[in-house]
């Protein structure tokens, strides 16, 4: 009976565990269409501020990991040991000023030094999107990550939604820059229901993959990634 079980073994087993929580950033519509701009986000949000919405009883019940594929799955997980990005505010100024230049546009920060091209435009409030309804801790790591760009001069507001909003969001223009979501399998499967829903432009959209990320040597390797049986060559692959 799943009494008798650990919850986490439980999760484990029917792919529950880990559920995802996450910020994408839409690889096609500006401002998050500049790398440069993106970098600088990952850099400016402290990332230990939001795990401590997560403790309970002295003990932390979320991480930070290399996606799209999690620790669950030892061989499909994070093979070159990348380290996560770290909370780091003088590089996020930095990126930002490059994106500036690179998209044309200027932040002042709350010191009123400008990043970015001064004679271009000010970069106007972004809205980060959140389907409703949130639970606490959604809004207290929404409010953080406001504060936290905040320091880099980039003002965002939230914006709930119902789900049915969501069903626009088929098309890479017609899906907003930036998105609060969730994602949580629903079989453990580190190919069909991690890698590919989030980096898989077919998966584009509410779908999963919301950055609508594309790359074309991956494309032809979903042909045929998710039909191997044979672990080992899929793990190369």
């Amino acid at each position: 009976p799943y009494s008798e079980l650990p919850m986490n073994a439980a999760f484990r087993n029917f792919g529950a565990e880990p559920g995802v929580l996450y910020i994408s950033m839409n690889t096609q519509v500006f401002p998050t269409n500049i790398t440069a701009f993106r970098l600088a986000i990952v850099h400016a949000i402290n990332y230990q501020q939001i795990l401590k919405l997560f403790t309970y009883d002295n003990k932390t019940l979320a991480i930070t990991y290399v996606g799209p594929i999690s620790p669950q799955f030892p061989g499909y997980y994070n093979p070159d040991n990348l380290t996560p990005y770290q909370y780091n505010i003088s590089l996020a100024m930095k990126y930002l000023n490059e994106a500036g230049y690179e998209g044309d546009f200027y932040v002042v920060l709350p010191n009123g030094t400008v990043l970015g091209n001064p004679n271009g435009q000010e970069l106007p409030t972004l809205d980060i999107y959140a389907i409703a309804p949130v639970t606490l801790i959604e809004q207290d790591e929404l409010e953080i990550i406001a504060q936290d760009l905040q320091q880099i001069g980039i003002s965002v507001s939230v914006k709930y939604v119902l789900p049915s909003v969501t069903d626009s969001w088929t098309t890479p223009t017609g899906t907003p820059a930036l998105v609060n979501l969730g994602w949580i399998p629903d079989w453990p499967d580190p190919v069909f229901q991690q890698l590919m829903p989030l980096t898989d432009v077919q998966f584009g959209g509410i779908s999963g993959n919301l950055a609508w990320f594309n790359n074309t040597e991956l494309q032809k390797m979903y042909q045929t990634l998710p039909f191997m049986t044979n672990e080992t060559e899929q793990i190369q692959m």
